[in-house]
């Protein structure tokens, strides 16, 4: 509910004065001015740190050969120390420049693979994916856990998701590394169950890391739902799988559940980011289910006509139950 509409009933109804009113909606006013503001700031400062760490990279890359090893040593070394030291004194200790703070760590986490990636150039380790991935998502988990900052918490999620599928979910083959057909998608929800759990468990156990635990968990989510989805493609589960029709239809049911089921938690949860996932992916289960069961069957025309109109009806209805669930949960 909008916050102004809010106030409008408190004071029709006499919960508050005019005064109190008033007062209440300039404070408002006045708070959302800052977090327009605030999240201009933000946006600015995560572009700047990602220019600068291409800049530095770019640069190491051009005059490489020219440095000698010491100065190389030297660098590379202070290359993440320096921003991910600077940036959490300014946001965590003194406190004046937290969004500028927070960026520089995010800059600082970002140049831990570049410094990584050239300690194995300067002394001619074998190239390994995993390792590298693996020691650069253990070395962010520090700051990630504990400066609160969206941006940092995405990218020590991601660095966790490729390294999870380089370990688990792809093999060494004749091109270097493949996807393992048959079980990638199944390692990829173990994945997201993980994300999920460990998200939930944090959120549960502590008042901290809220930053994290939000992204694990949304993250977690996205993922369940996607390979979900992607055991109810035909395409998918009688090609590669080779599953008979009824193992298929046993998948489709299952998914329907688990769809059922994130609404339902939802509600009764009370979380907007599960009603909002699970509506997406019921609007790309129904699109799917279209595609396997008419796309032989139909002329073209016809087909993207019947689409089309489809997929106006279905938006339509979706996005009104979408917000009338929505408000169950704020009523609530």
């Amino acid at each position: 509910m909008n916050i102004h509409t809010l106030l409008d009933r408190w004071l029709s109804r006499e919960i508050i004065t005019e005064k109190q009113y008033k007062v209440m909606l300039a404070d408002i006013q006045a708070e959302q001015r800052d977090a327009r503001s605030g999240r201009f700031t933000l946006i600015v400062s995560v572009l700047g740190a990602l220019l600068l760490g291409t800049g530095l990279i770019l640069f190491f890359a051009s005059n490489w050969e020219s440095l000698g090893h010491f100065t190389k040593l030297i660098l590379i070394t202070l290359l993440p120390i320096i921003p991910l030291l600077g940036g959490y004194y300014l946001s965590e200790i003194k406190k004046d420049f937290p969004i500028l703070g927070k960026s520089l760590i995010f800059l600082g986490v970002l140049l831990i693979g570049a410094s990584l990636t050239l300690y194995g150039q300067l002394y001619h380790l074998e190239s390994n994916p995993k390792s590298l991935f693996l020691t650069w998502f253990l070395l962010s988990i520090p700051f990630t856990y504990i400066v609160p900052f969206g941006a940092l918490a995405v990218a020590h999620t991601v660095l966790y998701i490729i390294w999870f599928h380089l370990e688990f979910a792809f093999r060494d083959g004749m091109w270097g590394i493949e996807p393992k057909e048959k079980t990638f998608v199944l390692w990829s929800l173990g994945m997201g169950l993980d994300l999920l759990v460990i998200g939930l468990l944090l959120q549960w156990k502590t008042k901290i890391f809220t930053a994290i635990h939000t992204v694990y968990r949304q993250f977690g989510l996205f993922f369940v739902l996607l390979t979900g989805w992607i055991y109810t493609l035909s395409i998918y589960v009688t090609e590669v799988l080779d599953y008979s029709d009824m193992e298929r239809l046993g998948l489709n049911i299952l998914y329907i559940a688990l769809l059922a089921g994130g609404v339902w938690t939802g509600v009764t949860l009370r979380k907007s980011y599960v009603i909002s996932q699970t509506f997406f992916w019921i609007a790309v289960y129904l699109l799917s289910l279209y595609f396997d069961f008419f796309w032989s069957l139909m002329d073209r025309s016809l087909f993207f006509m019947i689409l089309g109109l489809a997929g106006l009806v279905g938006g339509f209805w979706l996005e009104k139950s979408r917000r009338k669930v929505l408000s169950l949960v704020h009523k609530k």
